[in-house]
């Protein structure tokens, strides 16, 4: 074993790979074999570029825009999302937070702004009846909601780095997606708020593997029903982070959604000017409200 923070050399690696081809043993076993995991393994970027270190920038680098668009924040973890749209020009008038401990941090970061989780909520995105009362109380009982919905549900049961830690005799190696019974569904429960609320604009942010747990076509569906409700979905994309300032190849997939019948176009990150890709959102949600 290499002795850097647990890695394999890089010729050792390529010894197990080869043993792996020869002997016809699938890797999980090979590497169970040697008391190794996956976490053993170097693997290199996806991107086909290198990022620069002065292409990307901090959040002291940029202006923050007065916050004028009221949004809801749902799975708002640590406040990541949260940030970007604040520095975007909305106002979060709630977070919605499962997590104990993320609803902390969230409230010490924002004492004056309404955190919907632990102790005093479920914020169990699931819990339908119980969370729609509490909105209703924050964003009021019109048929449409003039702000933006924005979450990421929980990316586990659909990202390949999360479930290839474990070995391959656990239930946990593959993907369970949709099929698993406390996160498989969450993005529905978000999509159903949508409806309910119907905000003017939305956006569901999650890993790129999550269309390829889609099988049976889940997604499309739950989309085409607020496309006849009169939304305007854009086509699920995938972009790299990277490319908008963010020092991480990291692949985001994205949909957004506004009641305008505007055509919503992702900027070209050659035009990339800010720190966060949220802010990239900015003239496309911003127009949609």
């Amino acid at each position: 074993m290499g002795a850097e923070i647990g890695k394999l050399a890089l010729k050792e690696q390529n010894q197990i790979l080869q043993d792996c081809i020869n002997q016809n043993v699938p890797l999980a076993d090979m590497l169970n074999k040697k008391d190794l995991t996956y976490d053993n393994l170097r693997y290199i970027s996806y991107a086909d570029f290198d990022i620069e270190k002065n292409n990307c920038q901090s959040f002291d680098d940029v202006t923050r825009l007065e916050s004028t668009i009221p949004a809801i924040s749902f799975f708002s973890g640590a406040g990541g999302l949260d940030i970007g749209f604040e520095y975007a020009g909305f106002n979060n008038l709630a977070s919605i937070e499962f997590n104990n401990t993320f609803c902390n941090t969230l409230r010490s970061n924002n004492p004056n702004k309404l955190v919907i989780g632990p102790p005093e909520y479920s914020g169990d995105i699931s819990d339908r009846e119980n969370l729609y009362e509490v909105l209703t109380n924050v964003v009021g009982i019109k048929p449409d909601f003039e702000g933006v919905f924005h979450g990421g549900p929980p990316c586990q049961s659909f990202s390949i780095a999360a479930n290839q830690r474990f070995k391959k005799e656990s239930d946990d190696f593959k993907r369970k997606g949709f099929a698993d019974p406390v996160k498989g569904t969450l993005l529905f429960d978000y999509l159903w708020f949508v409806s309910q609320f119907r905000p003017k604009a939305f956006l569901i942010e999650n890993v790129d593997g999550i269309m390829d747990c889609d099988e049976d076509g889940k997604i499309c569906t739950a989309l085409n029903q607020l496309t006849a409700s009169g939304y305007t979905v854009c086509s699920p994309i995938v972009v790299n982070a990277a490319n908008y300032g963010v020092p991480q190849n990291r692949l985001r997939w994205l949909i957004l959604g506004t009641r305008s019948k505007k055509t919503i176009d992702v900027p070209n990150p050659n035009d990339y000017t800010a720190s966060c890709y949220c802010l990239h959102l900015r003239n496309i949600l911003k127009a949609a409200c």
